[in-house]
């Protein structure tokens, strides 16, 4: 069948496949009104079956936070004081094959609350 449609010049022969280096997840995140979560959307995922969350606090430096599949989750931090609501830059590198993808998210910030 591919033959036909390759012949009709309505199909091509090869797979444009995806270079890792020009892939760039966008993410989108929102902050729950407790508990100390915030909800994540990737996009851009391309090739990968994974991505790590990662976490910069005030003064601190990225720290991973989780790893998850698919194209949303649901993050909950260990606030550095208890009780008190924290802003937090929140960035993604995906994965595939057990393997950093592609270049990491621009970050974005998200208010997390007791």
């Amino acid at each position: 069948m591919q033959e036909i449609g390759v012949a009709l010049g309505i199909e091509t022969t090869t797979q444009n496949a995806v270079d890792p280096a020009t892939v760039k997840p966008t993410i989108e995140v929102f902050g729950a009104t407790n508990n100390y979560d915030f909800f994540i959307v990737v996009s851009n995922r391309a090739d990968s079956n994974m991505w790590d969350v990662y976490i910069l606090r005030k003064g601190g430096s990225w720290t991973k936070q989780e790893t998850c599949s698919g194209k949303s989750a649901d993050i909950n931090i260990t606030p550095t004081t208890p009780g008190d609501a924290e802003q937090i830059r929140v960035r993604v590198q995906l994965r595939k094959s057990n393997a950093d993808y592609g270049q990491p998210s621009d970050p974005a910030y998200v208010a997390v609350n007791p």
